[in-house]
């Protein structure tokens, strides 16, 4: 059970700006990929070492914590979704029940299915009998371990598949003509043990598309995120309605991965970061007339509560590199955190 990465560019649910692909084409680029070993001997785990559902969560983690930034341009609102209906495809089901915190159609998290009720040649059915579900496809996709199973049109006609193909995903059910597909209904039988029944898990897809509920948008309904944006320009590239700035991604993937590896950065976690190692630190040097006095940074505390600039972005005291980062797309940290004294004799 994991929550969904959302990226409809521009959309009033979205979570995330990239996908998992996307995370993991740029992560692979670099040392911390795999794990890595710092100068004191200490491993520290690499993105390839964590889970999808621990790389998911720190993603929308990371791209929420963006929102605190001071972006240039304007949002592009309405969401690209805006004025759309509501979609609910488990009012079809008409045998089973939904285990999880969602369905196979489960639009904020993959996790859901349906449960058959008991075993037998009819135990699990979707559809309908008085609509076309589905008015024409040729394709159907879906995961579950009933059998037999058998499609159906609205009348009640069987739609015998002429071919079908099995992936890791599960089967697509090919039809050389298209179907006015009505339904389905599954077997399940299991001597060995008879209080199992049939499952179907999340991912439902007709023709290739997936089928998701969907809880429906207002018109002028907002975007969800920051991005994308309009009338600003960076390094000769003009932002639109259409993309996400791929500098943005890449920022997104890499606070990821430090929240990961350092999830007391977590805007709102209640817990304290490592404290610094001890050692020897020089405060003062004499350069003939010129002396230069010190003052140790010892790295952002979220849980202190004497800020150097009270006026910057959370995550520009916590990353010192994103400001730079993200160049001319926001507006730039307002100071920096070390600091250097002059003084002379």
């Amino acid at each position: 059970m994991a929550t969904r990465l959302i990226t409809t560019v521009g959309g009033a649910y979205s979570n995330s700006y990239v996908t998992l692909k996307e995370a993991e084409t740029f992560a692979v680029n670099f040392p911390w990929y795999d794990s890595i070993v710092d100068k004191n001997g200490n491993t520290i785990k690499g993105w390839s070492d964590f889970t999808v559902g621990e790389q998911t969560l720190s993603l929308i983690q990371a791209t929420f914590a963006l929102q605190g930034i001071p972006w240039k341009g304007v949002r592009c609102d309405p969401a690209v979704d805006a004025d759309l209906p509501a979609l609910d495809w488990d009012k079809y089901l008409r045998i089973g029940t939904i285990f999880g915190r969602e369905s196979p159609f489960g639009y904020f998290d993959d996790g859901g299915g349906y449960k058959g009720s008991g075993q037998g040649d009819n135990v699990l059915s979707w559809g309908s009998d008085t609509v076309t579900v589905l008015p024409s496809i040729k394709t159907f996709k879906l995961a579950t371990d009933a059998n037999p199973i058998k499609f159906f049109d609205q009348d009640g006609n069987e739609l015998t598949p002429d071919s079908s193909k099995t992936d890791d995903d599960g089967t697509t059910y090919i039809w050389d003509t298209a179907i006015k597909f009505g339904g389905f209904i599954g077997g399940f039988t299991d001597l060995l043990q008879p209080l199992k029944s049939a499952t179907m898990t999340w991912g439902v897809f007709a023709d290739g598309e997936q089928l998701l509920n969907f809880p429906g948008t207002t018109k002028e309904q907002a975007q969800r995120l920051a991005w994308p944006r309009s009338n600003v320009t960076c390094e000769g590239e003009t932002a639109d309605c259409t993309f996400i700035p791929r500098t943005i991604k890449n920022a997104q993937v890499l606070i990821a991965y430090n929240f990961l590896i350092r999830p007391y950065l977590v805007p709102g976690t209640p817990s304290v970061p490592p404290q610094a190692p001890t050692g020897t630190y020089r405060s003062k040097e004499k350069l003939g007339d010129l002396e230069v006095q010190y003052t140790q940074y010892d790295g952002f505390d979220p849980t202190a509560d004497n800020c150097t600039n009270c006026n910057d972005p959370y995550l520009y005291k916590v990353f010192d590199w994103l400001s730079a980062f993200l160049g001319c797309w926001a507006d730039v940290q307002s100071g920096d955190s070390r600091m250097v004294r002059l003084y002379r004799n």
